[in-house]
């Protein structure tokens, strides 16, 4: 390890799964239980927030970095 940047291999797993359920399972759920009724009525949006992280790989983070470029790829996709 250098520059005390922590490896994935040292990071925490129930941390990451944790970040995962945040930003990409709720995310999906959320999108879920609203877009049909925005079809239904023809009339809604959905503002996903992503981060410059979507576009990158990062050291140290790499399932925040993953989990960005998640909600990017979904969003763009369901537009």
């Amino acid at each position: 390890m250098e520059l005390g940047i922590t490896t994935f291999a040292d990071t925490d797993l129930d941390g990451e799964l944790n970040m995962i359920r945040l930003n990409v399972a709720s995310l999906v759920h959320l999108s879920k239980l609203y877009l049909r009724p925005m079809v239904e009525r023809r009339s809604g949006k959905i503002l996903n927030v992503a981060s410059t992280a979507a576009f990158q790989a990062g050291p140290g983070m790499a399932v925040y970095y993953a989990s960005k470029a998640f909600v990017l790829s979904f969003s763009e996709a369901l537009a």
